[in-house]
């Protein structure tokens, strides 16, 4: 890997933050800074989720590409990388008159910083964005084995767990696993892919971003860079909102190069409240849509178990112990994976994703 590339990708999120704020300013970007006042980072430093806009101004981009990172928290180290090269590598110079890119670096800055893929309130984000005020989704099929995931003893007892969980697998399947577990759940703010009572702080501040940044735009397109699902290094689009949106997302990028939650054919199990729900909110009249750049790492198995042990380690363990850092490793590398391989991988295939989407924006 060439060394102008390895340079994009970071080992902290201060140092994503600075290396991104320092490519936004000599591209000549506009930016706004949101501290996130309800957390801070390991050693009391704020945290902040920054955005940054080139192009037309607000209320003058007929055409508008939005890419953020962070999302899931300790994905960003993935996304802030590509964020990062767009700049640098000056894939947003000479954009149309009436063309804009917004960047949001960090939308869930506690997990970037902390490594946790949730955020202060153990909030799962892309399961967040939901009417809080009705009927939460039924998750009793996570309620069967909540219990065997996050127990407070699990390290104690983890290969007594562990069988329990296969043996529930054995029943109902590798794939209901993955749906049960990962779709999202609204009872056990303890658990996995919790997805909160209210919007978080993150998610309000996104919502925010984009009604800011989106009047008068009749074609918006959103590029959400996550890690963890899929095989190494490869980037998949799945493709986001219904069925013509997923279409439109197809006429970007080919249609047979995104997938779909709805018609099964993603590696992500199918999810309910996700960020993109509030991209599609924020511009009901034009033509959208959003695509989940997904990266594999490790098999899913090990993402999992990865997640699991870093969530039992937030709630009942300590991060300073030799099992803690261990723990804290086994989930960074679930979701970031710390080869030049497989960041050439990655900003290959962002580099042709941003780049079509370009094409599109500004046709």
């Amino acid at each position: 890997m060439t060394a102008s590339i390895s340079r994009h990708f970071s080992l902290t999120y201060g140092e994503a933050r600075k290396k991104f704020l320092d490519a936004a300013k000599e591209a000549g970007a506009k930016i706004s800074h949101h501290q996130n006042t309800d957390a801070n980072g390991p050693l009391g430093e704020p945290l902040y989720t920054d955005v940054a806009r080139l192009g037309a101004a607000p209320g003058a981009a007929r055409g508008m590409l939005f890419i953020n990172s962070g999302t899931h928290g300790i994905e960003g180290y993935c996304g802030s990388g590509c964020q990062v090269a767009a700049l640098r590598e000056d894939m947003f110079v000479n954009l149309p008159t009436d063309v804009a890119v917004v960047l949001t670096h960090a939308v869930n800055p506690y997990g970037f910083c902390w490594g946790r893929r949730t955020n202060e309130d153990n909030i799962d984000l892309n399961r967040n964005c939901l009417d809080h005020d009705a009927q939460h989704p039924d998750d009793s099929k996570y309620s069967e084995i909540h219990p065997l995931l996050c127990p407070a003893d699990l390290m104690d007892k983890k290969a007594d767990y562990d069988a329990k969980i296969f043996e529930w697998i054995g029943v109902h399947g590798m794939d209901a696993f993955q749906e049960a577990v990962s779709s999202g759940q609204y009872s056990y703010p303890d658990g996995l892919f919790y997805g909160g009572r209210a919007p978080a702080w993150s998610s309000a501040t996104w919502q925010n971003t984009l009604a800011a940044h989106s009047a008068g735009t009749k074609k918006a397109v959103l590029v959400d860079v996550h890690t963890g699902l899929g095989p190494s290094g490869i980037g998949e689009l799945i493709g986001c909102g219904d069925a013509g949106q997923v279409d439109n997302a197809g006429s970007i990028w080919g249609a047979d190069d995104v997938t779909s939650l709805h018609a099964g054919t993603s590696s992500s199990a199918e999810v309910r409240g996700d960020m993109t729900s509030l991209f599609f909110a924020a511009v009901p009249e034009a033509w959208t849509a959003a695509v989940a750049l997904e990266y594999g790492t490790l098999e899913l198995i090990e993402v999992l178990e990865g997640l699991r042990q870093e969530n039992w380690l937030h709630h009942h363990g300590d991060r300073e112990s030799a099992l803690g850092k261990e723990l804290e490793a086994k989930c960074r590398a679930a979701f970031y994976t710390e080869t030049d391989e497989w960041k050439q991988m990655i900003w290959t295939r962002a580099h042709e994703v941003i780049g079509k989407a370009l094409s599109t924006i500004a046709a």
